[in-house]
């Protein structure tokens, strides 16, 4: 390789680095990084497609192709290129589509690719992905340039490494650590927000839930056991619930769901759903059969409503609840 041409690539591998391990949207990232993979080698389009090692399986792709922006690991086959850098964890360079067997792909056709580099994204000796240059003429690329293209690999896997970590700190931000639920800044948040909007044809309603017994439980059995009971009930209680619904750790041993398109009616049947779906036979946990008992307070997100309004009104309900028995349920709206 010309010096010229070899400090060039250094300067701009250095600006790439700069550039793509800055914290970014996962999209985003994988944009950039096809962008700044163009500039480096100046060819015809890039493209990186994620792979999971665990699942086995090909989740996401971005391409600077125009037409296929975002579906490029759609393309990918058993026995095409993709899956052989991943199985040998090896560069793969093909200096001429028409005399290679990973040439003929209906991806490298339309395009009129010719040549093309791909080489495997290592990080903690897994590899996640694949990251390609291609061009339309053939012979295009040298070792000297799949050399470069691994060093851009490195920075592109470790620029993937820091989204992950992104990802899991935004998730820890508004996700229970215990049940995986969202927890109680993250629907306050939501509920803040819908109260400042009209009420007319967005109906909300909070369901509270109380489950009985649990700091017995937690003395008789441990707090690790408490937290599985717990993870087990936010399970069960995902199982009755919509997508629309939100549902959330809201203190130690209570629960919120937020239903959104719910009137209070609504949300009282919902609350009986939940209440016989989950005292209906005992809760298996570490071996143990636990038979759970519930309290439900009703509230429903009125005009001109604040959410500590709210909040009291919901938290009267439950109080109310919880004086009338076990598996009770009880709407604001009923409150004497």
């Amino acid at each position: 390789m010309e010096e010229s041409r070899l400090l060039g690539s250094l300067r701009a591998l250095l600006e790439v680095g700069r550039e793509i391990n800055a914290l970014k949207p996962l999209d985003s990232l994988l944009d950039l990084i096809v962008t700044k993979a163009d500039e480096l080698f100046n060819e015809s389009y890039s493209s990186i497609i994620l792979y999971d090692p665990e699942k086995e399986m090909w989740v996401k792709g971005v391409s600077s192709d125009a037409n296929h922006r975002f579906d490029i690991h759609k393309f990918v086959r058993k026995r095409g290129a993709s899956y052989t850098i991943v199985n040998t964890r090896k560069p793969l360079i093909v200096e001429n589509t028409d005399e290679s067997p990973f040439g003929h792909h209906p991806f490298l056709e339309m395009g009129k690719i010719r040549s093309f580099i791909g080489v495997p994204i290592i990080h903690n000796d897994k590899v996640k992905g694949v990251l390609y240059v291609y061009s339309r003429q053939p012979r295009s690329f040298s070792e000297e340039d799949v050399e470069i293209l691994k060093i851009f690999a490195e920075y592109a896997a470790l620029a993937l490494y820091n989204n992950e970590l992104f990802e899991e700190l935004r998730k820890r931000q508004i996700k229970d650590i215990v049940t995986g639920l969202y927890n109680y800044f993250y629907v306050r948040s939501i509920l803040e927000r819908e109260s400042m909007r009209g009420r007319k044809e967005n109906s909300v309603s909070v369901l509270l839930i109380d489950i009985n017994g649990m700091k017995k439980i937690n003395k008789k059995y441990g707090f690790e056991f408490g937290d599985a009971l717990l993870r087990r009930f936010g399970e069960l209680l995902l199982e009755r619930l919509e997508p629309v619904h939100i549902p959330a750790r809201y203190t130690a041993d209570e629960f919120m769901v937020v239903l959104m398109g719910e009137n209070e009616k609504g949300a009282f049947k919902k609350a009986e759903e939940i209440i016989e779906y989950i005292s209906d036979w005992p809760l298996k946990v570490e071996g143990k059969n636990i038979t759970l008992a519930l309290n439900i307070g009703v509230a429903e997100l009125l005009e001109g409503m604040s959410y500590n309004d709210l909040m009291n009104h919901v938290e009267e309900a439950l109080f109310e609840a919880k004086n009338r028995g076990k598996n009770k349920i009880v709407s604001y709206s009923d409150i004497e």
